[in-house]
């Protein structure tokens, strides 16, 4: 690992290199990596330090040269890339999921930009 990298960076280099080695790219809940295994436990301490780092200095803070909300969204995505995150139970989940929805809509009831402009700038 490069000593110009900051501790955390090194940590997430470790991280990755683990889950491209590893993986099988299954992303359903424990199928991929074991829940509690290695990744699951490298993940789980990564995210206890950013937790501090952002308590301290905040969630605007930038670590080892990077966002912290990128440093959170890259560990996110693994995590559920690496099938380490279980599904939310029904009573959490929205009846309507908004993407679900518009991913299914037809052409036909899609936003008709034209008229709206036109209510808009000739109203």
């Amino acid at each position: 690992m490069s000593e110009k990298l900051g501790p955390i960076a090194q940590e997430w280099v470790s991280i990755k290199s683990m889950y491209d080695a590893n993986t099988n790219r299954n992303h359903t809940y424990g199928e991929n990596f074991e829940i509690g295994g290695e990744l699951d436990l490298m993940i789980e301490e990564f995210i206890e330090k950013l937790g501090k780092l952002t308590e301290h200095y905040g969630y605007r803070c930038i670590i080892d040269g990077i966002k912290m909300d990128l440093w959170k969204d890259r560990i996110w995505n693994l995590c559920e890339n690496a099938g380490l995150l279980p599904p939310l139970p029904k009573s959490m989940q929205e009846e309507g999921d908004e993407r679900e929805d518009w991913e299914n809509s037809s052409p036909e009831e899609s936003f008709d930009e034209e008229a709206f402009d036109e209510q808009i700038y000739n109203a």
